[in-house]
């Protein structure tokens, strides 16, 4: 790699995603002569491991793209794959590519990465994240120019890729995935700070309980004059799911906190909707699952907890439910939460009797991390104002 030259890494797992990577492979340097686009001749998956050969071009990489299909979309290997880009690289420049897929087809953990589709806008997209990883970075004129002139000859490359063979899966009904899932994260995180990082520490986000007990520590450890930015469905967050006294406690954090909490969460009528879908729902909160009842007192305790916001001068930012990411975010000026919500309620319209098995057997559980490492903690404040 000559010294100015951009690396970038291609993951892919199963055939189609094979052919959809070696089209960026052999395209991309045609629009950005500076660039370097490298992916393995062996698919991760069959070789069940990272060599040193792959290891040492993910270390020479600037960024890091999923190459996504129906048929990987929920592969063990593919969600290990990203989770080492991300230790490696910021965020913001591991980059899912949509292959027959739309945004809401991914989620999981891989919801915490800002993914484009395979077509002229996404791809377009792309090519400008691409380009500021780059030294030069090309205007955005001249960038405009060598899409509009190579384009065609990707978008004839992708055309010619067969049609997938089977449905994207939903990760909620595969019990263990979401094991398999929740193993890598704790073994990923046990290695994600490399070894002289002294102070600094990156901890995997594995249960929703531990996610509300961190959050709870988080808004109690910061400081007068910080700000705590929460980026959620639900400002009572846990409520329905787990024990009361994890509720309480964590209540009286944001109370106390609520001159400091900067706040994006869903509109009135998405977010009961939301309480809504946990209708039927076996939690920790007790013996018989979420009534009624219930759903309506966590509508009150949100207008409590929205009210209390208000009346400190700090309004909520309200959206509805399209215009927000499939991943939470928490943070102050040194610390982060950024987590995926693992077995929630589908807030798409289904017919109930399709989804009874989900509701009754699966668990409401988080996928993330809780680091202090500054770069992750300033591309989580970055993912924030996105949505603000």
């Amino acid at each position: 790699m000559t010294m100015n030259q951009t690396k970038v890494f291609i993951c892919w797992s199963g055939e189609r995603s094979k052919q959809l990577a070696t089209a960026l492979r052999h395209w991309l340097p045609d629009v950005l002569p500076g660039l370097e686009a490298w992916m393995s001749d062996h698919d991760i998956a069959a070789g069940a491991r990272w060599d040193k050969t792959l290891t040492d071009q993910l270390n020479e990489s600037s960024i890091g793209i999923l190459c996504l299909t129906a048929e990987n979309l929920t592969e063990p290997w593919v969600l290990f794959e990203a989770g080492a880009l991300s230790r490696s690289l910021p965020v913001s420049f591991v980059i899912p590519y949509r292959l027959g897929l739309s945004e809401a087809d991914v989620s999981g953990p891989l919801a915490l990465f800002q993914s484009v589709g395979a077509d002229a806008s996404g791809t377009r997209k792309l090519l400008t994240a691409l380009s500021s990883c780059s030294e030069p970075k090309m205007a955005e004129d001249r960038l405009d120019r060598f899409f509009d002139v190579w384009w065609p000859s990707l978008s004839a490359r992708i055309n010619a890729i067969p049609v997938q063979t089977k449905s994207p899966k939903n990760i909620r009904d595969d019990r263990a995935l979401l094991e398999e899932i929740l193993q890598l994260a704790r073994s990923q995180m046990a290695t994600a700070v490399s070894p002289g990082e002294s102070g600094k520490r990156t901890e995997a986000v594995s249960s929703f309980k531990d996610l509300m007990e961190r959050l709870t520590d988080l808004l109690r450890s910061t400081e007068a004059g910080d700000t705590v930015r929460y980026l959620a469905y639900t400002p009572v967050l846990g409520f329905l799911s787990e024990t009361e006294d994890l509720w309480k406690k964590l209540q009286t954090c944001m109370e106390q906190r609520a001159d400091q909490i900067d706040m994006i969460c869903l509109k009135d009528d998405d977010l009961a909707h939301w309480h809504g879908r946990f209708a039927g729902r076996n939690t920790a909160r007790g013996e018989t699952p979420v009534e009624a009842s219930l759903i309506q007192k966590a509508n009150e305790v949100s207008r409590v907890v929205l009210g209390r916001l208000e009346a400190q001068g700090r309004p909520p930012m309200r959206r509805p439910f399209a215009e927000l990411p499939g991943f939470y975010v928490f943070k102050n000026s040194t610390r982060a939460l950024v987590v995926a919500p693992v077995g929630v309620p589908l807030m798409r319209d289904a017919d109930r009797a399709s989804i009874e098995k989900e509701w009754t057997e699966s668990k409401v559980e988080m996928f993330g991390i809780d680091t202090n490492v500054p770069q992750i903690v300033k591309n989580a404040g970055l993912a924030f104002v996105r949505f603000r």
